[in-house]
């Protein structure tokens, strides 16, 4: 059963995890011998027999599966997928950054349980609750993942926070900020343009996309002047944060009993407060309403900004980060081209494109606007 699971899922993206060639006898052999790892693991490690697997989500970087035992236990599998040129460790600084929620007594996130390197697999305790949809967002969710935040900041101090890595795309400077967003943009602009979806994304990318960020990027370098703020200046470690780096209600489960449950931390570690709330603010899958985002910011209790410095950041860096959010849409161009067809980029294109337009009217319905063009 689990060898068929695994058969369903991409060789494209397979191959990846374990260095064979797509599609390959030896690709489905890997398949079916991580099929009998899986089995092997929860057996050994855990007591369990699998009863029956159910897929959660095929996704770009992992394949998340529902376990159900013999027991009537439910666990969470994820087996991680590690592609040419990308060295995150998603299953280490996942698994790690669980061990130390659990350990410091943050129960609403997975528990972790089993990390096997050879087979890039993790398994979690399993969490009943559903995603919200657009639109579902309302004062309680918002109130709650601010609650969350705020237990994050106040583990900074706890054994074994200061080892904890830099989150994915961490920004401690202005600079780094602008870095992330020319390296993002030299990977897209460094497609061959050799067929018609690469095509439009080199014109979308130089009509309109650029004349966007290049406003962007002036604003921040002439506001950090006139606010005295070096780009190069670093922000001092105790005004960091603990991060899952894409923190938004995209990884965010809702529960029957109402309270929220926080999963994905492949990206989890140190960070910039402006960062984590721009992003929970940006995030176009579930968006926050824009009259409580400053309902959020203000629920933020550990933080004393009576000097107004995190807002300032916040004011610098929250364009920067929505046209960043772009990007990521557009991260499917860089996938193994096998997986996505010509319809299927034009379409994400289509959808990043639809996203810039409506920027300037986010900006001006939110706490941080740009100038209108």
């Amino acid at each position: 059963m689990l060898q068929t699971l695994l058969r369903t899922f991409p060789l494209t993206c397979y191959g990846s995890v374990h260095g064979a060639a797509s599609g390959s006898i030896s690709s489905m052999d890997k398949q079916d011998a991580s099929a009998k790892k899986l089995d092997a693991l929860i057996q050994d490690r855990l007591g369990e027999t699998i009863k029956s697997v159910e897929p959660i989500e095929d996704g770009v970087n992992s394949l998340t599966l529902k376990i159900s035992c013999m027991s009537g236990r439910t666990l969470l599998s994820k087996i991680y997928i590690n592609r040419p040129g990308d060295s995150t460790d998603r299953l280490g600084t996942e698994f790690r950054a669980l061990e130390f929620l659990w350990e410091n007594d943050i129960r609403n996130v997975p528990e972790p349980l089993v990390s096997d390197a050879g087979s890039n697999t993790g398994v979690y305790s399993f969490i009943e609750g559903k995603k919200l949809k657009p639109g579902e967002v309302a004062e309680a969710e918002v109130d709650n993942a601010a609650a969350f935040v705020n237990e994050l900041h106040g583990l900074r101090n706890a054994p074994g926070a200061d080892g904890l890595p830099h989150a994915k795309e961490s920004c401690f400077t202005l600079a780094a900020y602008l870095k992330v967003m020319d390296e993002r943009l030299k990977r897209l602009r460094g497609l061959d343009a050799k067929d018609e979806a690469e095509k439009a994304l080199s014109d979308f990318l130089t009509g309109r996309f650029m004349p966007k960020y290049d406003r962007a990027c002036e604003r921040l370098r002439s506001g950090a002047q006139e606010a005295g703020i070096g780009l190069e200046a670093e922000l001092p470690a105790n005004e960091r944060i603990l991060s899952q780096s894409d923190f938004g209600f995209q990884n965010i489960l809702e529960r029957s009993d109402g309270g929220l449950s926080f999963i994905d931390f492949e990206y989890f570690g140190w960070d910039d407060p402006a960062k984590l709330i721009s992003d929970f603010y940006l995030e176009p899958a579930v968006p926050v309403p824009a009259n409580l985002r400053l309902r959020f910011l203000e629920a933020l209790s550990p933080f004393d900004d009576r000097s107004g410095e995190l807002r300032v950041r916040l004011g610098l860096v929250y364009p920067v980060l929505a046209l960043k959010w772009c990007l990521i849409m557009l991260n499917v161009f860089l996938h193994n081209p096998m997986m996505y067809n010509t319809k299927d980029l034009l379409a994400r294109l289509e959808r990043a494109d639809a996203r810039l337009k409506a920027l300037r009217e986010e900006f001006e319905a939110g706490i941080f606007p740009l100038d209108k063009e």
